[in-house]
């Protein structure tokens, strides 16, 4: 393994979430080759999220290490503060690792407080060691 952490940027856009649907983020790229598992450590360096479309009023981000996943299990990460759908989240949380699960991958869950229609962009930053 690496001592030097890499960083990585994930950027997207999702559509028609709900309270706890997820965005997958695949570390495939950064993942190392070769045995049957894929997983790796990361650091959660910074969060972006704005809302751009949908009824949710409120939304709280959390980041976790596996699907299903959510505040206060074992896999969680990241948990943000409670933020109004109008209001850009931009946290740069300190000390937050966690590790993929064995196909590479960790989830961002928007968190939103209602239906299941809101859309978004989002930038999640992450040191990776390999």
């Amino acid at each position: 393994m690496s001592m030097n952490p890499r960083l990585v940027r994930f950027k997207g856009v999702s559509a028609n979430l709900g309270a706890t649907g997820e965005i997958e983020l695949d570390f495939g790229g950064a993942a190392p080759t070769g045995g049957t598992s894929r997983v790796v450590k990361f650091e959660l360096v910074r969060l972006k999220i704005r809302r751009t479309g949908g009824t949710a009023a409120n939304f709280t981000p959390i980041v976790v290490e596996a699907t299903g996943a959510t505040t206060g299990d074992i896999e969680e990460v990241y948990t943000g503060p409670a933020t109004a759908v109008g209001t850009l989240f931009d946290q740069s949380p300190s000390g937050k690792v966690g590790r993929t699960n064995a196909a590479g991958k960790a989830f961002l869950i928007p968190g939103w407080d209602a239906d299941v229609d809101n859309d978004c962009n989002y930038e999640v930053y992450v040191k990776v060691w390999l």
